[in-house]
């Protein structure tokens, strides 16, 4: 989603339309719902430090705190973390219990597993957040 805005409304929609998660910041999320809609997706929300939102596929919506962190270094690739470690964890679930992933997220049934999977997320994202990133931009004085 982040490079949405180099993309033409018919290939984001596209590109929405082939995917059963969508994951992603407020800002985001919210652009993909003015432009697009999202009804009948699992949708994953973070906002930093506040609680993350997910949004079944019957549009239930549970709130899942964020763990304190320890060390607030860095925000670079925090989000891309979160959602790597978010997937692998319910692909791995998915894989299994001899499941689809469509099948594993599609209701509160399985609330646990996302629960744990968005934990998961965020433990890795705060890992990414304990370290100097990529990002170390230094301009000379007076510019």
């Amino acid at each position: 989603v982040n490079y949405a805005v180099e993309l033409s409304a018919t290939e984001v929609c596209d590109l929405v339309e082939l995917d059963d998660c969508i994951v992603g910041n407020e800002h985001e999320i919210l652009c993909l719902e003015q432009h697009h809609g999202l009804g009948g997706k699992l949708v994953i929300r973070t906002h930093g430090p506040e609680p993350i939102e997910v949004r079944l596929t019957d549009d239930a919506r549970v709130q899942i705190d964020v763990p304190a962190t320890s060390a607030d270094v860095d925000p670079t690739g925090c989000g891309d973390a979160f959602a790597a470690a978010m997937c692998h964890y319910l692909l791995q679930q998915a894989q299994q219990q001899s499941m689809t992933l469509p099948s594993i997220t599609e209701s509160e049934s399985n609330l646990s597993q996302l629960r744990a999977a968005v934990l998961h997320g965020c433990r890795l994202a705060a890992a990414c957040l304990a370290c100097a990133g990529s990002q170390r931009h230094q301009y000379p004085q007076g510019s």
